[in-house]
């Protein structure tokens, strides 16, 4: 009531807040999905895969780290999806995807986003070989490892990976394959 009051005085229309959860319901319409913990959107499909408008089809590129870097970049100088600032997740983001219905076991140090270590939930104690993501969000998720940004340096020529069959958190040598699902900015 005092909304539209003040608009009727002062002449301004009184444009209704937009929840999260209403403006997520556009994104995942068009394929995307915000996470509103790291302020950043997700591409619900895995690269080499499309979003058709209900679900993501075509089948999901593995890559080299090096390559997924380059792939990036090339996506981006494409302007896929009509933006031009993907990247590949940190760590911390993609751990932030797993899901595990009967929980985690054990705990594992990982870089964290600011700065310094955080320490994550390891593996799926139960929940393996299915896909231990939400495949309401992201569909077609391939049961494999994807690719982070974030290099452990602790162990040479290896960067961390989310693996979504298994559920777990490691790191994986840079010659190896895997996934990339795209995250960009939510600002």
């Amino acid at each position: 009531m005092k909304i539209k009051l003040l608009a009727l005085i002062f002449g301004f229309v009184a444009l209704p807040i937009v929840s999260n959860a209403e403006s997520n319901s556009s994104l995942m319409r068009a394929g995307l999905y915000k996470d509103s913990k790291f302020n950043i959107i997700w591409d619900r499909c895995s690269v080499g895969q499309e979003w058709n408008g209900i679900t993501c089809i075509g089948s999901v590129q593995s890559f080299t780290w090096n390559d997924a870097i380059g792939q990036v970049n090339k996506l981006n100088s494409q302007k896929y999806r009509g933006y031009n600032d993907w990247r590949l997740p940190h760590i911390e983001e993609l751990n932030a995807l797993r899901i595990c219905k009967n929980g985690f076991k054990d705990k594992l140090e990982i870089p964290a986003k600011k700065g310094g270590k955080v320490k994550v939930d390891w593996v799926c104690e139960t929940e393996l070989m299915q896909p231990n993501i939400n495949t309401q969000i992201f569909p077609n998720t391939l049961l494999s490892s994807y690719w982070s940004s974030t290099k452990n340096v602790d162990v040479k020529d290896t960067t961390w990976v989310a693996n979504f069959m298994m559920g777990y958190i490691s790191s994986n040598y840079v010659n190896n394959k895997g996934a990339i699902r795209l995250v960009r900015s939510g600002k």
